[in-house]
């Protein structure tokens, strides 16, 4: 994004990302953002329009409400009927009462969370200025001159916290006592270098308390993570961790603290009580983590989220049945591609012969010599696979089965030719016949080196073809 990153801007921008993607506002549900006041101004903007479409929309698709079948009259109507006020009520309130609400909620970041409860936790316990000591001793230990020092013996070079990567000073204070252990080989080096005994007491209690938070901020990296994921690695797994602590060790009881706090912020957000209402390990009979109160928020929140997809889908029907009817669309595949799909239209037209299965294929057939049998062209073909050649050519002869059934076999057209292809380059130096003859108990029969044509050069490729062993077709009548 360019410009400056405005609530205005930014409201710009999504749309356009919106539209190059073919949405429209109506079908956001939720924005995760930090807590910059630029995001969350914008994220109002956004919300006050969404809900402005979606009254339009509500307008546009019901011409005055949904019609109840029970009355015989419409939601607006019966609204009114029922108010005895339809004189008095404005159309603009009546409609702003019966369609559905913006589904728009700001879900705040966890590990941005995670970070605001890890700063919390150092201001309040007042820590800034050992911290400010070890940022020294780090900085000074990334010097050119200690490197081969941590090579020899094979530590990471010390790591500096920055304010735009969450969850690095706990890092770097764990990075300061590996320096510890590090501390006489690098006085060889600089005899003045020395690392006081308070501040590494404070930094073995740091780490203690602060690694829960540094797991933590790694659970919520990862992938497909849903609301009571979040919930139980913020609030359980990492409370649980800090509990043990919180005896011995201040820091622990700072971080439980500011976990509470945090943890409350996240509850306002009706997304997220959306997300553990319909998560089963935390809303169940007598469930502690859920107020009646949050679960009514929750609930009403997933009911205007269903109309609002509701509306949705009747939107996209009118305007599919509103589309007038179109040329046709010429096809872009290659001639190719297209026989292959004339090919499967037809095997799809032609009916399935029923009564004999895959199963029933083996058992009429096994003698010992067949190794795999399954179904081809709609059921009409069966592809059966040999490892004799002698039983390929004997099979090649067979007319029946035992129950009388006629066949015809066949030599299969692609297995019989094309075993795999493989892309590797490793083996471009080898000759397609030692490759062959590494491959022959695999049942590989030939391999051919594929080449490209470039002006007058020939350049060879990493790709080969590799030719098995035999395999027969056959259909039955």
């Amino acid at each position: 994004m360019s410009g400056r990153h405005t609530a205005l801007n930014i409201v710009d921008e999504i749309k356009l990302i919106l539209d190059a993607y073919h949405l429209d506002l109506t079908q956001v549900y939720s924005i995760s953002s930090d807590n910059g006041s630029n995001m969350l101004n914008a994220a109002e903007i956004l919300t006050q329009e969404q809900q402005a479409e979606l009254i339009d929309q509500f307008i546009e698709h019901n011409g005055g409400g949904f019609y109840d079948v029970a009355s015989g009259l419409t939601q607006m109507e019966k609204y009114d009927e029922e108010l005895g006020k339809i004189d008095t009520i404005r159309e603009e309130q009546m409609v702003e009462h019966l369609a559905p609400g913006s589904t728009i909620e700001v879900m705040r970041c966890g590990a941005h969370t995670v970070n605001l409860v890890i700063k919390d936790s150092i201001k309040q316990m007042n820590c800034e200025t050992n911290l400010r000591e070890i940022r020294k001793v780090v900085k000074r230990s990334k010097a050119i001159v200690f490197r081969p020092i941590f090579q020899i013996h094979n530590a990471p070079v010390p790591v500096l916290d920055c304010d735009t990567r969450w969850g690095t000073t706990p890092i770097m204070v764990d990075s300061f006592l590996q320096l510890v252990l590090l501390e006489k080989q690098i006085q060889t080096v600089d005899p003045k270098y020395n690392i006081e005994k308070s501040l590494i007491r404070f930094a073995e209690e740091f780490c203690k308390a602060f690694k829960p938070m540094v797991t933590l901020l790694k659970n919520l990296q990862k992938g497909q993570l849903t609301v009571g994921d979040l919930y139980r690695y913020y609030w359980i797994e990492a409370r649980i961790a800090l509990q043990k602590l919180r005896h011995t060790n201040s820091f622990a009881s700072a971080l439980i603290e500011n976990l509470s706090k945090r943890k409350d912020k996240l509850f306002e957000n009706k997304t997220f009580l959306a997300g553990l209402f319909m998560d089963p390990r935390f809303n169940f009979k007598d469930t502690p983590y859920l107020t009646s109160e949050q679960k009514n928020i929750a609930i009403d929140h997933l009911l205007n989220t269903y109309k609002v997809i509701t509306m949705r889908k009747i939107e996209m029907e009118r305007k599919n049945d509103s589309q007038p009817t179109s040329a046709p669309i010429h096809s872009t595949l290659s001639e190719s591609d297209l026989l292959v799909e004339e090919d499967c239209r037809a095997t799809s037209s032609q009916p399935v012969r029923s009564g004999i299965n895959e199963d029933d294929l083996i058992i009429k057939l096994h003698d010992g010599k067949i190794n795999l049998a399954f179904p081809e062209g709609g059921g009409r073909t069966y592809a059966v696979k040999v490892r004799i050649q002698s039983h390929f050519g004997k099979l090649l002869k067979m007319e029946k089965l035992e129950d009388g059934s006629t066949v015809r076999a066949t030599s299969h057209p692609v297995y019989n030719q094309v075993k795999f292809i493989m892309y590797c380059r490793d083996v471009i130096g080898y000759s397609t016949e030692e490759l062959r003859q590494e491959l022959e108990e695999q049942g590989v029969e030939a391999v051919h080196h594929t080449s490209k044509k470039v002006v007058e050069e020939n350049p060879t490729l990493p790709t080969f073809s590799f030719f098995n062993e035999q395999s027969f077709k056959y259909n039955y009548g």
